[in-house]
């Protein structure tokens, strides 16, 4: 088919601006300020730090930071640009990340086709698209695939940087461990399939993939961070965006079509690898298996079903009715799609505007009101609060250490955080937690619990719209209790800022 240039125009401003809107959340991710933070520490000394010293529970225990290279990243754009230049720094990732797939096919010059496909994968891909190191996977995954299918589509010796991007990879984000899994099953199916050839693809795959596993231990932490990787990822975690997604309902309802349509595909497409249907099914399997994955699911997919949405437009049926398309018909749908454009360009742009190009803190979500309370009265000691509010708190409360975070296992022992569970759920044994803890805050949702209103020796000194502060009564807040009992306590008086870091 032909592809005037205005076609390409309009199909590329198609995918920019669908992505564009897609990538467009603002509200900060509740682990943005420890990232922040921890960068900051890394870059100022100089030095990762190997143990714990924010929180009352785990304090000195050792701390596996597999991050750390994106967390100064991080920091160094918010101490230069703020979080204006996160958000741009955010999207200047996904825009990446979509051309380098958009470049993974045949396509590349029917660039409408991947146009189409993106109407599937985009909106899967979105809501992965928060400031938070992820971020990294998605771009190495995505030039992961570029390379592989370079590789195949015509040897391109690019393969052989692949060791390369696994060195960074294992600095930015444990989604290496995907990165690793997906070049160790397309370097199995491909021995498997051509080891009887005189030249068999599956040779320069086993040398990349020694040579990455190599690689991934240049870190600072060596053997050690693996095996924490492999511990780790065997156990259970009670987080929401871990939790497998149910097969009959309409949650995730674009991941859901997204897996249709690849398995419609199946049927009808003679083309396919076996090494890209292999790594596409698994990375399904293992997104139902948890929610987290289906943004890397949907990048696997990407270039496969541009590549089948190809196929399809050149069926001789669906290609001869494009072919008898009338030229004003065609005219006034290229005029249709530049106006929605040119739409979605200015709703998105004017989402920014409205919010001045920063990072959303939503006093709905975070507890920007109970930060103003606490530094406005001094109040400061060991607290207990919801997992998503700790590095927040971390923040906001500097001379406070916090029960729990979102670090996680790469800080907290099991007993830890079976401990914070046990008290959030009112399991047995829930108020251990509570045994050296001077402060709990707790979701409003929460306050009507018999478990926390009869909290013995606690005291209640503060309420807002999504939080209640309770202050043990021992001799550290003696003061502030007083002062309660006195009416004397500091209310939050003034809207806390906004943006970030609120």
């Amino acid at each position: 088919m032909k592809n005037p240039s205005y076609l390409k125009i309009l199909a590329y401003g198609f995918v920019y601006v669908l992505a564009f809107k897609e990538f467009s959340y603002l509200t900060a991710d509740p682990d943005l300020w420890g990232h922040i933070l921890f960068g900051k520490e890394i870059w100022e000394s100089g030095s990762i730090p190997l143990t714990d010293s924010y929180s009352f529970t785990a304090n000195g225990e050792r701390w596996i930071n597999h991050e750390w290279l994106t967390e100064v990243l991080f920091y160094l754009i918010y101490a230069n640009l703020g979080s204006g230049g996160l958000l741009a720094f955010k999207m200047i990732l996904g825009w990446t990340t979509i051309y380098l797939l958009s470049q993974s096919g045949s396509y590349r010059k029917t660039p409408y086709l991947f146009a189409i496909s993106s109407i599937v994968i985009l909106p899967v891909i979105g809501p992965g698209f928060m400031v938070r190191p992820q971020l990294m996977t998605f771009l190495f995954a995505a030039l992961l695939i570029f390379i592989l299918r370079s590789f195949f589509e015509k040897n391109s010796r690019w393969v052989f940087c692949i060791p390369a991007i696994f060195l960074l990879w294992i600095n930015c984000h444990g989604g290496v461990i995907a990165g690793l899994g997906i070049l160790a099953t397309v370097t199995a199916i491909q021995w498997f399939q051509t080891k009887q050839s005189e030249f068999p693809s599956w040779k320069p795959l086993a040398i990349v993939l020694a040579g990455s596993c190599l690689t991934v231990l240049i870190n600072p932490y060596g053997i050690e961070l693996w095996t924490f990787f492999i511990k780790s990822l065997s156990l259970p975690r009670k987080i929401n965006e871990w939790a497998a997604i149910p097969l009959f309902d309409l949650s995730h309802l674009p991941f859901k079509v997204l897996t249709l349509v690849f398995l419609i595909s199946i049927v009808g497409n003679r083309k396919k690898q076996l090494w890209e249907v292999g790594i596409i099914i698994i990375s399904i399997i293992f997104a139902f298996k948890s929610q987290r994955h289906t943004v890397l699911a949907a990048i696997v997919s990407a270039p496969y079903l541009a590549d089948w949405v190809a196929t399809l437009a050149n069926q001789p049926l669906i290609r001869k009715n494009l072919e008898t398309l009338s030229t004003p018909f065609k005219k006034i749908s290229q005029i249709a799609l530049g106006l929605f454009l040119a739409f979605q360009v200015g709703m998105t742009s004017s989402a920014y505007n409205k919010n001045s190009f920063q990072i959303v803190v939503e006093p709905t979500v975070y507890p920007v009101y109970l930060a103003q309370f606490l530094e406005h009265n001094d109040i400061n000691g060991n607290i207990v609060s919801p997992f998503d509010w700790g590095e927040y708190l971390i923040w906001k409360r500097p001379k406070s250490k916090v029960a729990i975070d979102g670090r996680f296992r790469t800080v907290y022992p099991e007993q830890i955080i079976e401990q914070a569970w046990n008290f959030w759920e009112r399991k047995e044994n829930w108020r251990e937690i509570l045994i050296n803890s001077d402060i709990v805050v707790v979701k409003t949702a929460h306050a009507g619990d018999e478990g926390f209103t009869n909290l013995p020796k606690w005291k209640k000194i503060y309420k807002d719209p999504i939080c209640i502060v309770y202050l043990k009564q021992n001799k550290h807040n003696t003061d502030a209790i007083t002062k309660f009992g006195q009416n004397k306590l500091r209310k939050p008086d003034v809207l806390p800022p906004y943006y970030f870091p609120g």
